[in-house]
């Protein structure tokens, strides 16, 4: 099976990151994926049909975080986002 992005949308793999520990010991919950910064990074493995030929599968995005959805699927972890929502191609 695989990820069809529908639309305007794309299948990202988020770059996983290490949770974070305040100086104290305390882990701060929900930050190994990047979720509670204000941007996120990660590689597109599929774009839905009316994005833009500027995003192709491949590219490395930064893209907003608190947008989209977030997947699991075939014990990956994935989301997806819109078009609008990817701020920056890494090249």
């Amino acid at each position: 099976m695989e990820l069809v992005p529908l639309q305007d949308r794309l299948v990202i793999r988020p770059e996983e990151r290490k949770e974070k520990m305040t100086e104290a010991g305390v882990i701060i919950p929900g930050t190994e994926w990047g979720w509670s910064d204000g941007n996120d990074q990660g590689t597109v493995l599929a774009v839905g049909p009316d994005v833009s030929e500027n995003i192709q599968v491949g590219d490395t995005v930064v893209f907003m975080s608190f947008t989209g959805c977030e997947l699991r699927f075939e014990g990956g972890k994935y989301c997806t986002v819109k078009e609008k929502d990817v701020v920056a191609i890494v090249r």
